[in-house]
């Protein structure tokens, strides 16, 4: 499906809600409807984690207006579920999560940002209807 250019820019601003480099954010318009919906967001990794650590209220209500279309998928490679085997050194934005599992401390955060109803969507629904998955 090609999208129109009003249709990239209201998604591009949506998307650019995760990229902010700091402090509170700012709501994103609200997703546009389409017959078929194309667009999906990982929340995963030190990026998800990043843009979703900084403002509690921004988050609750993002994850609340985009649950159909958010996805948890851990690339964590930490080996123990302390963050070992994994360098957050090289990464300022991330070293915070120092020591830290990545995976564990984003499904933290989605936990106590959203119901129990949205959550399940996060992790688990939003993914296998997304690939399929029976």
């Amino acid at each position: 499906m090609q999208l129109s250019r009003r249709q990239f820019l209201e998604t591009s601003a949506i998307l650019a809600v995760a990229s902010r480099s700091a402090g509170a954010q700012t709501p994103a318009p609200a997703a546009p409807t389409w017959p078929s919906p194309v667009i999906d967001g990982d929340l995963s990794a030190n990026s998800g984690n990043n843009a979703l650590s900084r403002d509690a209220a921004f988050t609750a209500d993002f994850l609340r207006r985009h649950q159909d279309k958010l996805h948890f998928g851990s690339d964590c490679g930490c080996a123990d579920g302390n963050g070992s085997g994994v360098s957050q050194a090289n990464n300022p934005a991330a070293s915070r999560l120092a020591g830290k599992c990545v995976a564990r401390e984003t499904l933290g955060l989605l936990q106590r940002s959203t119901t129990p109803e949205i959550f399940r969507k996060l992790v688990w629904d939003n993914a296998h209807r997304l690939y399929r998955i029976a």
